[in-house]
């Protein structure tokens, strides 16, 4: 199986749906949808061995067909989830910077200036990278120690 997260816009009244969708190598089927808004968070990441989807302040994981809420965390609004080493050990892209979830709560690692986007991060053993494009022609990366 294969899970892919799509963003549907419809012209006439300008609203945007996010989708997540499940392709099992023949058909591709729908399995979740929300009107996306200013507070809508929904993304989702490949993280030891296992996908797990934010679907607003929920952390799910998608088993037999239906969502299961792994944890809820509250503040990440408009936030997306970017990479990690567990369900405890998370990193998201906010509105304004980058901040991690360890397991109890949220702290930021990260200001971004205002004009740039986060677009990934690559976490290995002893480190995490993030890509940050500035909008100014320009790409940076971040590099960050992880802690054991």
């Amino acid at each position: 199986m294969y899970y892919l997260l799509g963003c549907c816009s419809d012209y006439i009244t300008l609203r945007d749906t996010l989708k997540f969708f499940e392709f099992n190598g023949k058909s591709i089927r729908e399995i979740y949808s929300q009107l996306y808004t200013d507070y809508t968070s929904l993304s989702m990441t490949y993280i030891d061995g296992k996908i797990y989807y934010v679907i607003n302040n929920d952390i799910c994981r998608y088993v037999n067909g239906k969502f299961e809420i792994k944890k809820t965390i509250n503040g990440i609004n408009r936030g997306y989830i970017l990479s990690g080493r567990s369900e405890n050990d998370l990193f998201f892209a906010m509105p304004d910077g980058i901040v991690h979830y360890n397991g109890t709560d949220l702290q930021y690692i990260y200001k971004k200036p205002e004009s740039s986007l986060i677009w990934d991060a690559f976490v290995f053993e002893n480190e995490v990278f993030f890509l940050i494009d500035s909008n100014k022609d320009k790409s940076y990366i971040v590099k960050g120690i992880l802690k054991q």
